[in-house]
Order: structure tokens, then C-alpha cells, then sequence
């Protein structure tokens, strides 16, 4: 009997190794290929992962998955999307230059306005004379739809489109409605590769006796990859003309903003804090118990100041939506309570206290984006995983007639900000 079990075992492994072969040919290097880049993944995770006592198991794991599905279903729900991983073939990437938040189209149920929500100058849609708060209505003679949508941003041809602003009508009830009427046509070229700028814009202002330096910073990178340290050196020159202009309150707009190099929010930090702060913890980065030893402390160093001027600011105030995040909170984290005032108006905040690091694999041509430190202020704070609530909360989509380009004064944070340093309080309105 013995044998026999002995025996049959023999079969099923005989039988389990014949799957992984054809005609005598051995599948175990086809295999290998397809399973390449999730195990490289996974071996990575395993040492530098923040949380790597938490993933799942390897017998649990799909090595063939495609990357995005095979990190979801290897890390904890805690990580919230920040790890990712992203192909690094080059391929230029062509844009029509805008973002944009699709509503409801009053006359017809199954048809939107695409309300422009920001636009990068040099752009088509820049070229084409579209500003923030305009709506489209019309692509190419054609009302928009979930089925036509996708020409807006999927497509590169040129576009004729037809514009719409909103207004506010009043009937007999004396009941206020809101409106999308058509204003104009534009002609967009086809799309093109666009620079990214991060500082979409910028100004200054005088309220209530103080110099305010405004600035819409859409995310935390450096440079580009012919000049790595290009914008962090418009930061720079940013600073001394705020400086120049003798602002002690500066208005940081990071509504758009998801976050991006801790090397950048440290640079922006440093800009902005009082003189009293440089030289001392500004904040601190810890990694998981394995790699203590890559522990960091980061400094409001005068040292990356350079060609810029550090602002002495008395006070900053954020502007926000529910996409802020990242170096954003860490900016705000690591400011506030430093002898300068951080007010925060908009939308609660992401609540990303985690950064990331890149690992490249030039022979499966992916990126791993891996969180793998946590983010402290200098009093080891760190406590926003749910997100920044606001001093003062405002929706800006909630109030669409002042839904108007960056540096308006009527629009609607900007203007909540203004009225707020002219005023020392927040203007009224439901929170």
C-alpha cells in the first residue's frame, strides 16, 4: 500500500512538470520573462517598503499581473495609491494644455460643459484663448457626451469648440438658477508636447498695509532632465521679487497640487520661514526598522537658498482642494507653529504624510515609485494621515460665478485670502 502511494504521488509530479514544458522544450525562462518585473517589484518592497512587514504574502501573489493590479493587491490599504510604478520608455507625450471637471449640461440630461479648471501657458488651449472658469460646450459641432468626451484630452487633432461662460438668472419665484450660455468659438490647435511648468502664475498685492506675494505651485519637482535644477531656480528668482516687493505675507496656491520631491517642499520651505529658522530641524524622515541608518534630518538650509533671498514670512496662507497633498501637508505641517501664522482655506487635504523613492529597472524599462519614509515636522508630528482640515472651509465649485482665473481678485479663494490679511478674519459664509 505503501507503493502504491508512493507511486501515485510520482505520477501527479510527473504530470504537474509536463505543464511546464511543450514537445521537450523547458517554459521555466518564458516564465521567468513574463514574471520578471513584479519580482523585481516584490524584492524591493520586501527591504525598503515602509510597511513591509505588512504585505502580502508571496504565495498570495500574482507575479503575471500588470503592474498597477499586482502592487494593489501586494500592499496594505494604508498606502492609499502612493506606491506606484510607471513605464520609462520615452515617448513624447502631447497635450492640449488644460485641465477640466465635466458638469451636467442644464438643457439635456445627456449632455456636460467642460469647466476649464487650469491652463498652462504656451499651450494650445492658451493659443486658443481659453481661460480657467470658461466652459466648453460644442467639440466640433458637436454637443459633449460620455461618448465624445475623450476628444478633449485623448485626441491631438485640432479642435473648433464652442464656448460658454456661467451666469445666474432669477425667475418669477425669485429662485436663483444657474446657466451655461454660449460666449464665443475658439480654434485649439492640434495638441503638442507642453511644458509643465510648476509655477503657473504669480503676482502681488497690498492689503491691509502688508505686501502679499501670490503664487499658484502645481507640484514639487526640481528640474527637468536637461536642466535638473531649472525650477527650483525659478523659485528662487521668485523669491527675490517677492522680496524686492517687500511681501511679508505670501498666498501659496497648491489647490492642484498632489505633492512630489521632498527636496523641492524643503527648497520652498527655507524660502519662506522666518530667519530665525535657518539652521535648525525643519523636518524629519524616518524609514522602516530595517534602515534606520538612512534616517534623515532635513534642515531650513541657507545653503539651498543660493542666488534666492529667504522671506522672513510672517504668514502664509494655503489655498487647497480634496487633491492637496504630499509635500503640499508637508510644507504646512512643518511651517506651522514656527513663529509664522499657516492658515489653510479651501478643501481638506489629501493626507499623504509618506514620501516616496524611484528604482528604475533598464531591463524591464518600469519604475517603482515606493513609499518608504515617514514625514515629521521638528517636534516629531506627523499626525494628518486623514488629512488638514481647513480654518476656513470653502468648495470652489460650489460657487461657479466667481469660478474665475488665477490672480482675479474675485475669484473665489484668492479673494477669501485677500479679505481675510485685509480684514484679520474670514469672510462670512457656510462652512
Amino acid at each position: 500500500m505503501k507503493s502504491k502511494n508512493i507511486l501515485l504521488f510520482t505520477l501527479f509530479l510527473v504530470a504537474g512538470l509536463s505543464l511546464l514544458s511543450s514537445c521537450g522544450e523547458d517554459r521555466w525562462p518564458e516564465y521567468a520573462a513574463k514574471t520578471e518585473r513584479d519580482r523585481w517589484m516584490d524584492s524591493i518592497m520586501r527591504v525598503n517598503y515602509l510597511w513591509y512587514d505588512e504585505l502580502a504574502a508571496e504565495s498570495k501573489l500574482n507575479f503575471f499581473n500588470a503592474p498597477t493590479a499586482f502592487i494593489k493587491s501586494a500592499v496594505p490599504s494604508k498606502d492609499k495609491g502612493f506606491t506606484t510604478a510607471d513605464s520609462i520608455v520615452f515617448t513624447p507625450t502631447l497635450s492640449y494644455g488644460y485641465a477640466y471637471k465635466l458638469n451636467r449640461a442644464a438643457t439635456d440630461a445627456t449632455n456636460y460643459n467642460a469647466l476649464i479648471t487650469y491652463i498652462l501657458p504656451n499651450s494650445p488651449a492658451a493659443d486658443a484663448g481659453l481661460k480657467r472658469g470658461d466652459y466648453i460646450m460644442q467639440v466640433n459641432g458637436e454637443e459633449i457626451t460620455t461618448k465624445n468626451e475623450t476628444a478633449l484630452l485623448g485626441g491631438t487633432d485640432a479642435l473648433e469648440l464652442v464656448i460658454g461662460k456661467y451666469t445666474e438668472q432669477v425667475n418669477e419665484n425669485e429662485t436663483v438658477t444657474g446657466i451655461v450660455v454660449e460666449d464665443r468659438t475658439a480654434s485649439m490647435p492640434a495638441a503638442r508636447e507642453v511644458e509643465n511648468n510648476p509655477v503657473n502664475y504669480y503676482n502681488t498685492y497690498t492689503r491691509g498695509g502688508y505686501k502679499v506675494g501670490y503664487m499658484v505651485y502645481s507640484k514639487f519637482t526640481a528640474g527637468t532632465i536637461s536642466d535638473p535644477e531649472k525650477y527650483n531656480n525659478e523659485l528662487r528668482a521668485l523669491s527675490n521679487t517677492f522680496k524686492a516687493a517687500g511681501a511679508s505675507i505670501i498666498i501659496l496656491d497648491l489647490r492642484y497640487n498632489g505633492g512630489g520631491q521632498t527636496e523641492c517642499a524643503q527648497l520652498l520651505g527655507t524660502l519662506l520661514a522666518p530667519a530665525s529658522l535657518l539652521g535648525t530641524p525643519m523636518a524629519y524622515l524616518e524609514y522602516n526598522d530595517m534602515r534606520q541608518d538612512q534616517n534623515q534630518t532635513l534642515l531650513f538650509d541657507n545653503a539651498l537658498i543660493k542666488e534666492g533671498s529667504n522671506l522672513n514670512t510672517e504668514m502664509i496662507i494655503v489655498l487647497s482642494t480634496t487633491t492637496t497633498g504630499g509635500a503640499s501637508e508637508m510644507i504646512m505641517n512643518c511651517l506651522n507653529g514656527k513663529g509664522i501664522g499657516v492658515q489653510l482655506i479651501g478643501q481638506k487635504t489629501v493626507g499623504q504624510n509618506v514620501g516616496t523613492n524611484s528604482y528604475r529597472n533598464p531591463k524591464t524599462l518600469w519604475q517603482l515609485n515606493l513609499v518608504e519614509y515617514t514625514i515629521y515636522n521638528s517636534n516629531h508630528e506627523s499626525e494628518y494621515t486623514t488629512g488638514i482640515s481647513p480654518n476656513y472651509t470653502i468648495d470652489e465649485t460650489q460657487d461657479l460665478l466667481h469660478f474665475l482665473p488665477f490672480g482675479d481678485e474675485n475669484e473665489t479663494l484668492l479673494n477669501a485670502a485677500l479679505e481675510f490679511i485685509e480684514n484679520d478674519t474670514y469672510p462670512s459664509a457656510t462652512e
